[in-house]
This record gives C-alpha cells, structure tokens and sequence, in this order.
C-alpha cells in the first residue's frame, strides 16, 4: 500500500492495528477499507462492530471480498487429489454470500456488488504460489507435495479455468 501511494501528495500515516480493537475513539473515520481481510478474523462479529463504532455517521465501509464460486474448479481438484491443502475461508467467515447479513447488523445500508469472470492458467508456479501464500505451517514435504501436484497436472493438462467470483460489500452507516 505504502509503495502504491508513496507519489500521492498527502501525509499518510501507516498503522499495524488490530482489526478486533481499533485504537481511536468512536466515530473518527469517513470510512474504512477491508481489502480482503474480514473473512481472515477471528471473530467476525466483534471486527464488524469495532469498524463500525470508528466510523463516522454517513460514513462507510468498502470490504472486497470473495464468494462460494471463488476459484471452486481449483478447489474441488484440491478435494479429490487430497493434497494437504484448504482454502483460509470457509462459508462461515465473511464472504459476498453473507456478506450483506453480516454487515446489516451494524449497518444501515449494506450493497453488494459482485464480480463474475473467470481466469485461465497455463502455468503451475503461479497458481502453485497462490495457493501455498494462503496456506501457512505446511512441512517442506508438504510444500514439496503441492508443487509437483500442480506441476504434473499442467504437463499433463496444459491449462486450468477457474471462476472469478470476487466483488465489494460496502456498509453505509
């Protein structure tokens, strides 16, 4: 983030923070971007309340998230070879499935915008990367184990489809 705004002329001020106790006083913010993070807390529900309680009335929150359909083609390949891998979020954390009932709470207004698309890989370290970046305390076996999966699979297979299922749940107080 720093690197992205670093020629923009303005003084930002950079925090490593809890998402679960936000250190400012209530109503501080017009608003507050969750780049996919919330379906990594947690406790959902106290991260929503605390995000709401630091914004601002008329404020709001922009929360980029994923849905069920979210690379699901990759997913389902993980479940049938049983490699030791899993996705970080599941259909009870924060997704553009539940995102709107799990902000309404807090919220007086809560959109949801959805983004359909789908991706196609023909390279197995990419995707091989990805996989692994969301995936933390594998042994090197393990590791090892992912990496030649995805290597024979595009040998043999070339290229893999994927669904995009990505998009915004933005809460308006």
């Amino acid at each position: 983030m720093k690197e992205n705004l670093k020629e923009v002329n303005h003084p930002f001020n950079f925090q490593l923070i809890s998402a679960e106790n936000i250190p400012y006083s209530d109503a501080t913010f017009d608003g507050v971007i969750a780049n996919g993070l919330l379906y990594l807390v947690s406790d959902l529900e106290k991260t929503i309340k605390e995000i709401a309680r630091v914004i601002k009335f008329g404020g709001m929150l922009i929360a980029s998230t994923s849905g069920s359909k979210y690379m699901k083609e990759v997913e389902d390949l993980i479940i049938k070879t049983d490699l030791p891998i899993h996705r970080n979020y599941t259909k009870h954390s924060f997704s553009l499935d539940n995102g709107k009932e799990s902000l309404s709470q807090n919220f007086s207004r809560v959109e949801v915008f959805r983004k359909g698309d789908s991706l196609l890989v023909t390279e197995a370290e990419p995707l091989a990367e990805h996989i692994l970046s969301t995936n933390e305390n594998l042994s090197e076996e393990q590791v090892k184990q992912v990496r030649v999966f995805f290597d024979e699979y595009f040998k043999k297979n070339k290229q893999l489809k994927f669904t995009i299922d990505t998009g915004l749940c933005i809460g308006k107080k």
